[in-house]
């Protein structure tokens, strides 16, 4: 059901999106479009539900057939927000309903609380034992030629062109495994399989997330996804996610309508772009004049950059992860840009995640040549920087010294 309706809201397209919600707009009715996340879990942390929709305020939202509660409700100021703290506490898995009430009308959404997984069936990690391949799934095979032009898409799989989906996907991934194990490989890194499709012909490489929380159409569906994941298991393979939580791409409905001033640094319209000078954070008399724009800035000028400082934000990606782990099975992250973000958002995002998953391991992208400032950002150490005293948490990050 989770998956249907997920397809449901991504080939339905931003038109009709739009056509409802100017439908709802006009009734003053509210109108619930999107939850994210699009379910949660029992024995878990309380989750923020971020609600997409029109006409919210003035509007109040409550849960039926179920223990869990909403503790808080925020409502943007344009009401087409609403940040709803779900506490489970006690409540068991099953369907609930998420009732929004206002003095024009009601709406209302199925949500489903699942049950988390088992210990055994938690990510296992990996370590220096394991040979693991990146795979770009576009450029890797094409395992189904139905996803290579999807019905309501804007961009199909278009060979003559160097840049554009070339018709890879998850199931050609699944297809090749014995072909991966010959080659004695133990892990598998694909690049991110968001939902790209909204951000322009050019993001088949998946650093440019249009949804987070969605598989991109011309790879596949989160079934195959899951699916790829059992599969490699069975095979005594782990699989290993590409995780970008400094951004998303310039397509995402956020760069039109945030859910809240501060969600972004900056907008489309005025931005700073990302400098790379990461002297600014490593010494702790940095130049903050230059670490703004690292922090800050949108990675390419082109990619909006998420504001890691607002609480909220820091939230959605955390459970973001923890919504991915619970629903894939997945065994170890690999984490982009990881400089560009505050260390006292990783200080949080990994030391929960390591809470939750003792045996999850994450490798992060600091892209330098200087061993210093490499080590700088990895974990199990209080590093003193220009932005204060934290302890990243991450368990390494790759050695590009060596690469230089």
């Amino acid at each position: 059901m989770i998956e249907l309706l997920r397809m449901r809201w991504m080939v339905a397209g931003v038109a009709m999106l739009a056509g409802a919600l100017a439908c709802g707009a006009q009734s003053g009715k509210p109108v619930i479009a999107k939850i994210d996340p699009p379910n949660w879990f029992t024995q878990l942390p309380d989750s923020l539900l971020l609600v997409h929709g029109v006409n919210f305020e003035n509007t109040t939202f409550t849960l039926r057939n179920t223990r869990a509660k909403l503790s808080e409700t925020k409502i943007s100021a344009n009401g087409h927000w609403a940040f709803l703290t779900l506490a489970t506490g006690t409540a068991k898995a099953g369907v609930v309903v998420v009732e929004a009430k206002n003095a024009k009308g009601t709406a209302s959404a199925s949500y489903r609380l699942m049950a988390r997984r088992k210990v055994a069936e938690q990510p296992r990690g990996f370590d220096g034992k394991d040979v693991m391949y990146l795979i770009m799934p576009d450029r890797f095979a094409d395992g189904d030629t139905a996803n290579d032009a999807v019905a309501g898409y804007q961009f199909p799989d278009d060979r003559t062109k160097e840049r554009a989906y070339h018709g890879g996907d998850l199931k050609g991934i699944g297809q090749h495994l014995e072909y991966l194990k010959a080659m004695g490989v133990t892990a598998v890194w694909p690049t991110p399989f968001y939902d790209n499709h909204l951000s322009g012909d050019q993001s088949y490489h998946g650093y440019s997330a249009s949804d987070m929380y969605g598989v991109d159409p011309h790879l596949g569906t989160l079934a195959e996804l899951q699916g790829l994941v059992k599969a490699l298991h069975a095979q005594g393979m782990k699989f290993v996610m590409d995780t970008v939580p400094n951004h998303v791409g310039p397509g995402h409905p956020w760069v039109m309508d945030p859910p809240m001033d501060g969600w972004l640094h900056g907008s489309k319209a005025d931005h700073v772009e990302t400098q790379y000078d990461f002297t600014s954070i490593t010494n702790p008399q940095g130049d903050v004049a230059k670490r703004n724009p690292l922090l800050n800035g949108w990675f390419a000028n082109s990619l909006p950059d998420l504001n890691q400082d607002n609480p909220l934000v820091t939230k959605y990606l955390v459970q973001n992860e923890i919504w991915w782990i619970e629903m894939t099975g997945l065994d170890g992250l690999r984490i982009d840009t990881f400089p560009y973000v505050p260390r006292s958002f990783w200080q949080v995002y990994d030391g929960t995640l390591h809470k939750l998953y003792p045996r999850l391991r994450e490798v992060g992208e600091i892209e330098n040549g200087d061993a210093k400032i490499v080590s700088f950002f990895a974990g199990g150490k209080a590093g003193v920087g220009s932005d204060g005293t934290f302890d990243t948490d991450l368990d390494t990050p790759f050695d590009y010294p060596m690469y230089y």
